[in-house]
């Protein structure tokens, strides 16, 4: 293990302490001791080598023409015995891990915040050398890793994204901030293990992003929040390839846009979570099955009451989708069903519950829904819709049943 720079090993004196205890003539105390209470032990941000050679280094995106102290030179440490800790400077430090089991460790006093947003954002850099990450996250704010509260918007961006991490430090914070894990480990294509998320309040953006790309994912977090912040889930697994089963998703109190994308573009997502929520939000589940083409079947959606943009492109380019969910609502509103089934060439079924068209130009709630879908299949429909053919309205070539 090493550094750019020459580190000095410090000399350690040890001493041994022998006590000689004799007792004798003692009766037996059967009065009931209370344990200490355990000590807190810190357990600070870790990476481990799974291969040799590993590098690792930090990198900076400036919002400013300069970085000041504050902007890039952020109170962090190095160990690689968590005794003995050095300076880490930004875009200066390299540290290399020459064998596999080598460990180094990360810690910094940031109590306003790990990247400060206005000025810059800092990342860890490594190369294409396999490597674990473990221990708590938060030691780069608080060196005693017993702060839950993360105090700054930002704090965690794009900290992990594109290294070769295969797992993920611990995530213990129960407090979040505006985009505090955005884009976290986005594009980490060796991440199998994702991080528990424990928090059940959950802040802008928070988790927007953060597993984006992760190719080598197969198996996601618990997601326990019951009330959603606006894109909270944004793009949360989008591009997730080996991406399976979903999550479950117990929320009943949607945000706005709050499942944008969350799942878009996994391409062997076969099995979508239930969405029994009756509340919805402006665009909350927009583009959420985005190009997801292993989905064979949908969700069902028993909103009766929509928001504008609620499922728009909700299940575009699902190439193996048949049957569409029953859409209960009676009402349209502007972009609701907006290309929520373009692209699906197999889906041959379709029932609704509205008995008018939106002719609005430039908001249809229908805008190019159904354009190509299978060639011929079911639209079922109330006797009182009229039956108006075409990419914004019943698929051409389609049976219409009404009821």
């Amino acid at each position: 293990m090493r550094t750019n720079k020459y580190l000095n090993l410090k000399n350690f004196s040890f001493i041994l302490l022998s006590v000689l205890i004799v007792i004798t003539g003692c009766k037996k105390d059967n009065s009931t001791v209370n344990p200490e209470s355990p000590v807190f032990i810190p357990n600070p941000l870790c990476f481990t080598a799974e291969e040799g050679g590993v590098t690792i280094m930090m990198g900076s995106v400036s919002k400013t023409t300069t970085l000041d102290d504050r902007g890039i030179n952020r109170n962090i440490e190095y160990s690689f015995d968590k005794n003995n800790w050095e300076r880490f400077s930004v875009g200066t430090t390299l540290i290399t891990l020459d064998s596999v089991g080598d460990k180094v460790y990360f810690r910094g006093n940031n109590p306003d915040g790990f990247n400060i947003y206005h000025l810059g954002n800092i990342y860890f850099i490594t190369n294409d050398k396999k490597i674990a990450a473990s221990g708590n996250v938060m030691s780069l704010i608080d060196t005693t890793c017993k702060s839950t509260t993360i105090p700054e918007d930002f704090s965690f961006m794009y900290m992990f994204s594109g290294t070769s991490i295969t797992t993920a430090p611990e995530l213990p914070a129960t407090t979040l901030a505006y985009g505090c894990y955005d884009k976290m480990f986005a594009f980490c294509n060796n991440l199998t293990v994702a991080p528990e998320l424990p928090a059940t309040t959950l802040a802008h953006s928070c988790y927007s992003g953060m597993f984006e790309g992760c190719a080598s994912l197969t198996a996601t977090p618990e997601l326990p929040a019951t009330t959603l912040a606006t894109q909270c889930y944004a793009y949360m697994f989008s591009n997730c390839d080996n991406l399976i089963d979903a999550p479950e998703l117990p929320a009943t109190v949607l945000s706005e846009t709050c499942y944008l994308g969350m799942f878009s573009r996994c391409d062997n997502l076969k099995n979508a979570p239930k969405l029994p929520v009756m509340t919805l939000a402006k665009c909350c589940y927009k583009e959420m099955f985005d190009g997801c083409v292993s989905l064979t079947t949908a969700p069902e959606l028993p909103a009766t009451t929509l928001e504008e943009g609620c499922y728009m492109f909700m299940f575009k380019d699902c190439e193996n989708l048949t049957t569409s969910p029953e859409l209960p609502a009676t009402t349209l509103v502007k972009r609701c069903y907006w290309e929520m089934f373009n692209g699906c060439n197999r889906l041959n079924n379709i029932k609704v519950h509205f008995t008018e068209w939106d002719d609005d130009i430039y908001d249809n709630a229908t805008y190019r829904w159904v354009k190509n879908v299978s060639s011929s299949g079911t639209f079922h429909c109330p006797s009182s819709l009229p039956q108006e053919f075409g990419n914004h309205c019943i698929p051409e070539g389609w049976t219409v049943e009404t009821f």
